[in-house]
């Protein structure tokens, strides 16, 4: 927090910039990254502890928005819909899914964003970490879906080994993609593994030089 607000200053800008605490799936901190298939060997009252528990680190942090990210399965979904009224925040959640625009188990993304949308906190519900290849599918399902504000921002297209913990494979973000991205009405855009700061920077650039 103390570095964002240190940004924020040195960035010297009148736009209103708010602080987003970013909180990941519960398989986050297990050493075989079964976040990135959604299948979990835990019970749900220990998914509903450990977002339990993130929330009372965080409860004393001065951040505007929360932000649940990279989440696999619906299953982890129906868990955190047991929190979110327990937070007094802005929320956005954005899913992490299969080329098929399901998760990562297989379960149903609409399913999960008609939960999401019953909720008045939160604002803005996307998908995160999938391939760049599939975001004209992932906003057309977004959109068919919800009402609430959208979000996308997939990998580089590239392959997480959880064995060897390495990423493979080419990357296939390019960015000509952003353009198609912007024409397609998400209202937040960006990058996640492996999109780097030239690629987040040459996006700014995009998206202030964008005409409808």
């Amino acid at each position: 927090m103390d570095l964002a607000k240190e940004a924020i200053i040195e960035a010297n800008t009148k736009k209103d910039i708010k602080v987003v605490g970013s909180l990941g799936p519960f398989a986050s901190y297990k050493k075989n990254a079964s976040e990135y298939i959604g299948i979990y060997d835990s019970t749900d009252e220990d998914i509903y502890n450990f977002h339990t528990n993130n929330i009372n680190v965080i409860k004393d942090i001065d951040y505007e928005i929360i932000l649940y990210e990279t989440i696999p399965s619906l299953r982890e979904i129906k868990i955190l819909s047991m929190i979110f009224d327990k937070l007094d925040k802005e929320i956005w959640v954005s899913m992490t899914c299969n080329d098929d625009i399901n998760f990562r188990d297989g379960s149903s993304i609409p399913e999960a964003c008609n939960i999401l949308s019953e909720f008045d906190n939160i604002s803005t519900i996307g998908l995160n970490c999938f391939s760049p290849l599939y975001v004209k599918e992932a906003c057309k399902v977004l959109k068919k879906n919800t009402k609430k504000k959208i979000i996308i921002y997939p990998n580089s297209g590239e392959i997480y080994n959880p064995v060897e913990k390495i990423w493979t494979g080419n990357k296939l973000y390019k960015d000509k993609m952003i353009k198609k991205w912007l024409s397609l009405s998400p209202d937040i855009i960006g990058g996640c593994c492996r999109v780097g700061y030239d690629d987040i920077k040459k996006m700014r650039e995009e998206i202030d030089n964008y005409e409808k």
